[in-house]
Protein backbone atom coordinates (compact mmCIF):
# COMPACT_ATOMS: atom_id res chain seq x y z
CA UNK A 1 0.00 0.00 0.00
CA UNK A 2 0.87 3.26 -0.80
CA UNK A 3 1.32 5.88 2.18
CA UNK A 4 -1.15 8.72 1.66
CA UNK A 5 -0.36 11.23 4.28
CA UNK A 6 -0.66 14.41 2.29
CA UNK A 7 -3.92 13.83 1.10
CA UNK A 8 -6.06 14.78 3.59
CA UNK A 9 -4.04 18.16 3.56
CA UNK A 10 -4.83 18.75 -0.24
CA UNK A 11 -8.39 18.09 0.30
CA UNK A 12 -8.70 20.21 3.32
CA UNK A 13 -7.15 23.07 1.39
CA UNK A 14 -9.27 22.80 -1.41
CA UNK A 15 -12.69 22.55 0.62
CA UNK A 16 -11.84 25.19 3.17
CA UNK A 17 -12.36 28.23 1.57
CA UNK A 18 -15.30 27.12 -0.28
CA UNK A 19 -17.00 26.25 3.58
CA UNK A 20 -15.42 29.80 4.99
CA UNK A 21 -17.09 31.80 1.85
CA UNK A 22 -20.57 29.72 2.37
CA UNK A 23 -20.56 30.60 6.13
CA UNK A 24 -19.54 34.06 5.65
CA UNK A 25 -22.71 34.15 3.18
CA UNK A 26 -24.94 32.34 5.85
CA UNK A 27 -23.76 34.72 8.49
CA UNK A 28 -25.04 37.88 5.80
CA UNK A 29 -28.13 36.64 5.13
CA UNK A 30 -29.03 36.34 8.78
CA UNK A 31 -27.62 40.01 9.26
CA UNK A 32 -29.91 41.42 6.87
CA UNK A 33 -32.82 39.62 8.01
CA UNK A 34 -32.85 40.53 11.43
CA UNK A 35 -31.54 43.99 10.31
CA UNK A 36 -34.82 44.32 7.89
CA UNK A 37 -36.90 42.57 11.12
CA UNK A 38 -35.44 45.25 13.15
CA UNK A 39 -36.09 48.01 10.93
CA UNK A 40 -39.97 47.08 10.81
CA UNK A 41 -40.24 47.30 14.53
CA UNK A 42 -38.31 50.51 14.78
CA UNK A 43 -40.27 51.85 12.30
CA UNK A 44 -43.78 51.33 13.53
CA UNK A 45 -42.74 52.80 17.22
CA UNK A 46 -41.41 55.74 15.48
CA UNK A 47 -44.67 56.64 13.16
CA UNK A 48 -46.74 55.97 16.57
CA UNK A 49 -44.42 58.37 18.26
CA UNK A 50 -45.20 60.43 15.31
CA UNK A 51 -49.10 59.89 15.13
CA UNK A 52 -49.42 60.51 19.22
CA UNK A 53 -48.36 64.08 18.02
CA UNK A 54 -44.51 64.28 18.96
CA UNK A 55 -42.60 66.69 16.82
CA UNK A 56 -39.81 65.29 14.03
CA UNK A 57 -36.80 65.77 16.71
CA UNK A 58 -38.51 63.50 19.16
CA UNK A 59 -39.11 60.86 16.34
CA UNK A 60 -35.61 61.17 15.25
CA UNK A 61 -33.45 61.05 18.09
CA UNK A 62 -36.11 57.54 19.30
CA UNK A 63 -35.12 55.93 16.02
CA UNK A 64 -31.66 56.90 15.72
CA UNK A 65 -31.10 55.61 19.33
CA UNK A 66 -32.28 52.42 18.48
CA UNK A 67 -30.48 51.84 15.26
CA UNK A 68 -26.65 51.33 14.84
CA UNK A 69 -25.00 55.11 13.36
CA UNK A 70 -22.83 53.04 11.34
CA UNK A 71 -25.41 51.80 9.64
CA UNK A 72 -27.02 55.60 8.76
CA UNK A 73 -26.92 56.62 5.30
CA UNK A 74 -27.91 60.80 5.18
CA UNK A 75 -31.39 60.48 3.91
CA UNK A 76 -31.99 58.00 6.81
CA UNK A 77 -35.51 58.97 7.39
CA UNK A 78 -38.06 60.83 5.89
CA UNK A 79 -41.33 62.22 8.03
CA UNK A 80 -44.22 63.27 5.92
CA UNK A 81 -46.38 65.41 6.39
CA UNK A 82 -44.39 68.61 8.44
CA UNK A 83 -47.02 70.29 9.84
CA UNK A 84 -49.54 67.69 10.97
CA UNK A 85 -52.93 67.93 12.55
CA UNK A 86 -55.76 65.97 14.12
CA UNK A 87 -56.71 63.27 11.54
CA UNK A 88 -54.18 63.29 8.69
CA UNK A 89 -52.03 60.95 8.23
CA UNK A 90 -48.49 61.17 8.48
CA UNK A 91 -45.92 58.47 7.58
CA UNK A 92 -42.04 57.44 8.25
CA UNK A 93 -40.11 55.71 6.00
CA UNK A 94 -36.39 55.03 7.25
CA UNK A 95 -32.90 53.31 4.98
CA UNK A 96 -30.38 51.45 6.98
CA UNK A 97 -27.06 50.57 4.72
CA UNK A 98 -25.60 47.30 5.65
CA UNK A 99 -22.02 46.35 4.70
CA UNK A 100 -20.91 42.78 3.59
CA UNK A 101 -18.59 40.89 5.52
CA UNK A 102 -18.74 37.71 2.37
CA UNK A 103 -15.45 38.33 0.41
CA UNK A 104 -15.97 39.98 -3.02
CA UNK A 105 -19.70 40.31 -2.18
CA UNK A 106 -19.84 44.05 -3.10
CA UNK A 107 -18.15 42.96 -6.59
CA UNK A 108 -21.23 41.01 -7.15
CA UNK A 109 -24.09 42.37 -5.32
CA UNK A 110 -24.97 46.30 -4.80
CA UNK A 111 -22.88 47.75 -1.91
CA UNK A 112 -23.82 48.25 0.39
CA UNK A 113 -27.45 46.71 0.97
CA UNK A 114 -30.04 49.51 1.39
CA UNK A 115 -33.01 48.16 4.12
CA UNK A 116 -35.93 50.29 3.96
CA UNK A 117 -39.29 50.03 6.12
CA UNK A 118 -42.21 52.85 5.85
CA UNK A 119 -45.09 53.07 7.77
CA UNK A 120 -48.26 55.33 8.06
CA UNK A 121 -50.67 56.10 10.77
CA UNK A 122 -53.68 58.69 11.80
CA UNK A 123 -52.58 61.32 14.12
CA UNK A 124 -54.71 61.33 17.19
Amino acid sequence: MKKRNGQAVVEAALVLPLLLLLFCMIVDTGRIIYSKSMLNSVCQESVRIAGLGQGDDAVKSYAASKLDASMLPADWISITPYDRRSGDFVTVDLKIDINYITPFASAILPSPFVAAAESTIRVE
